[in-house]
C-alpha cells in the first residue's frame, strides 16, 4: 500500500491491524514525526500555482503570507499552523487525497492569543496622525482617517478605498453612509460611515500595518478599538456601534430590526462625528 493509497484507507492510518502488507516506508510515515511527514507531503503533492488559488477563496487577504509560509517546514506560528492545515484541505479537495486525521494532532492546534485590551489614548492617536499626514498624507494617512471615521477593521478600509467610485453613497447632512456590502466568514461590513468621501487608493493591507510597525506608529487595529470606545462614550447605543463598525453576526444580518438599525446609525452617527471633529480632525 503506498502513501496515495494510505489517504483513503482510515483504517490503517495510524494503528492499522495489517502492518506487513503496508510496508516499512509507509510503516514509518503513519508512526512517523509530523514535521517529517509534512515536508515528505509537500515535496510530493505541493504545487504553489495550485495552493495559492485554493488559499486565496478562503483567505483573500492574507493568502500570500501562507503562500509564504508553505514554502517552509511547519513552525508554532500561527501563520505557519493555519498555512499547514490549508495544505492538508488543499490535499483533499485539489487532489482528493484525505489526511484531514492530521488536523487533530496538537502541532497544528490554532494558539490562543489573549485578549488585547489596550485602548489608545486621544494623544497617541494625534501623534500617528500627524506624523501619517506629513510623511504618508497621500495614501496612509488616508487610510487612518477612513479607520477613524468608520470604526472598520483594515482590509474592508482598503476595500472602500479601492471600490469607492463604485459604492452606492448617502449623503446625510453633514456625513455620508457608504453601502459596502460585505459579508465574508466571521467578518462583515454592511456600511462605512464617513464625514469626507476619500479619494480611490489601492494599497495592500500588510503595506499599510508594516510601515507602521516600521515607524513604531498605533497600529490599525487599536484605532478600531479607539472608535469603538469613542463611539461608547458619545452614548450611541451598543447595539448601533456594533452594528456601525461591522461586529455583525448572520442572525443580525437577517433580523428583522436591520432597518432599524439603519436608521438608527444614520442618526446616531452624528454624535460621534461631531466629537470627532472637535477633538481630533480640528488638531491634525
Amino acid at each position: 500500500m503506498d502513501l496515495k493509497s494510505l489517504a483513503h484507507c482510515p483504517s490503517s492510518r495510524f494503528y492499522g491491524n495489517d502492518f506487513h502488507s503496508i510496508g516499512a516506508e509507509t510503516l514509518s510515515f503513519i508512526s512517523g514525526n509530523l514535521y517529517d511527514v509534512l515536508e515528505f507531503l509537500k515535496s510530493k503533492y505541493l504545487v504553489i500555482s495550485e495552493y495559492e488559488a485554493f488559499v486565496r477563496k478562503r483567505a483573500r487577504d492574507s493568502h500570500k503570507d501562507y503562500v509564504r509560509a508553505i514554502k517552509r517546514p511547519l513552525h508554532s506560528s500561527k501563520v505557519s499552523i493555519v498555512s499547514h492545515r490549508h495544505f492538508i484541505n488543499y490535499l483533499y479537495y485539489v487532489k482528493g487525497l484525505d489526511y484531514r486525521y492530521l488536523l487533530e494532532r496538537p502541532e497544528l492546534q490554532i494558539p490562543k492569543s489573549g485578549v488585547d485590551r489596550r485602548v489608545p489614548s486621544i494623544d497617541e492617536v494625534l501623534e500617528t496622525l500627524k506624523i501619517l499626514k506629513r510623511e504618508r498624507s497621500h495614501d496612509i494617512f488616508i487610510v487612518y482617517r477612513v479607520l477613524l471615521e468608520t470604526g472598520l477593521r483594515l482590509e474592508h478600509a482598503v476595500e472602500l478605498l479601492k471600490l469607492i467610485d463604485e459604492l452606492h453613497i448617502v449623503r446625510l447632512g453633514g456625513y455620508y453612509r457608504v453601502d459596502l456590502n460585505i459579508v465574508r466568514d466571521e467578518k462583515k461590513a454592511l456600511h462605512a460611515y464617513l464625514i469626507e468621501i476619500p479619494p480611490k487608493i489601492l494599497i495592500a493591507p500588510n503595506t499599510v500595518s508594516n510601515y507602521a510597525s516600521k515607524h513604531k506608529l498605533l497600529n490599525p487595529k487599536y484605532i478600531r478599538k479607539f472608535v469603538i470606545t469613542m463611539m461608547h462614550l458619545c452614548d450611541i447605543d451598543d447595539s448601533i456601534v456594533k452594528f456601525i463598525t461591522g461586529h455583525l453576526s448572520k442572525a443580525d444580518i437577517h433580523d428583522t430590526r436591520y432597518y432599524q438599525r439603519l436608521l438608527k446609525a444614520d442618526k446616531q452617527y452624528k454624535q460621534y462625528a461631531e466629537w470627532l471633529k472637535q477633538n481630533i480632525l480640528k488638531h491634525i
